[in-house]
């Protein structure tokens, strides 16, 4: 499973774009994909996605959206989800080099030792690649 947020969140499973229904579930998805890999709060989540004027069944919503997510992100594969249930939150656990953001810092850092080297050429390489994961304004949609 590969993510991207370098423009339009998407989530890729072997080449198939996984979409999440709604605003609210990619809201959901972007927030646990800013922070992989860290438990987030059902409270924190329920701030985030509504602010200060959450309805009354916000915790329930957002359960319902979890398992939404987990359903659409468990893969063709039969993958087990990467969302797991954590004390009073949740969690998506990503390997980094699944995010296209993690994938963009590392090349420009290969770039730049690269420059610093003298390489330019790779160096170019590397930096080309950074733009290239680039879809437009991050979390576009």
């Amino acid at each position: 499973m590969e993510f991207r947020i370098l423009g339009s969140l998407k989530a890729l499973d072997e080449g198939r774009v996984v979409t999440p229904r709604g605003a609210k579930q990619r809201a959901l998805l972007a927030l646990l994909l800013l922070h992989a890999n860290e438990t987030l709060s059902i409270d924190r989540l329920i701030d985030d996605l509504w602010g200060e004027s959450p309805p009354t069944t916000a915790a329930k919503t957002v359960q319902v959206h979890i398992s939404q997510l987990r359903k659409a992100l468990a893969g063709g594969n039969g993958s087990d989800s990467v969302i797991v249930t954590r004390d009073h939150g949740y969690e998506l656990q990503l390997d980094p080099d699944q995010l296209d953001s993690h994938l963009f810092e590392l090349l420009v850092a290969e770039g730049r030792r690269e420059l610093a080297e003298g390489r330019f050429e790779r160096a170019a390489a590397a930096l080309e690649g950074a733009l290239a994961l680039w879809d437009g304004p991050p979390l576009a949609d």
